[in-house]
């Protein structure tokens, strides 16, 4: 399996140091990891240890203004539309006002009505979250991949991901 992830990289032109990856072993079923081939390892202590090692933590400046990007979205029978978003700077909190920041370039006002950050496999409810966190919003009507929910009185929009047409051949 390493060597058909390190001819992927190849094939798609990968840099160099895309190509310097740490390699664990591991069952999710039997709850071990190991940094060794054919050692079965007890626990998964390789595995966080390797996330914090290699993962960085999110960079972010303290007292910066909210910019959340809206990166995924998903639906809920009780609340509607919800816009998966991961905060960049500041503070996202339920129940304040945001600029929401469309990829078009318009920019409306609108209110955080749900919050939901998740825990294990589970949605929670929270009152408000920080740089890093990967959260569920509920407030925004027709929100798309790309927008920026940002401070109202510092609207900055981040760069937009842009999401290809589905296309169809035959």
């Amino acid at each position: 399996m390493v060597r058909e992830v390190e001819d992927l990289f190849l094939d798609l032109d990968a840099a160099e140091d895309q190509l310097e990856f740490p390699i664990l072993y591991a069952s999710a079923r039997f709850g071990w990891a190991s940094a060794e081939r054919d050692v079965v390892g007890t626990d998964l202590v390789p595995l966080f240890e390797a996330i914090l090692k290699h993962v960085p933590a999110p960079t972010y400046e303290p007292g910066h203004p909210l910019q959340a990007l809206v990166t995924n979205l998903d639906a809920s029978p009780y609340v509607g539309r919800l816009a998966i978003c991961r905060v960049h700077q500041g503070t996202l909190a339920r129940g304040a006002q945001v600029a929401w920041c469309r990829v078009d370039g318009s920019v409306l006002t609108a209110k955080v009505t749900e919050l939901y950050a998740s825990k294990a496999l589970d949605r929670i409810e929270v009152e408000s979250v920080g740089p890093g966190e990967i959260v569920a919003v509920a407030g925004f009507g027709d929100i798309s991949i790309g927008d920026t929910l940002a401070d109202p009185d510092d609207p900055r929009p981040l760069p937009a991901i842009l999401v290809d047409e589905p296309s169809l051949s035959m």
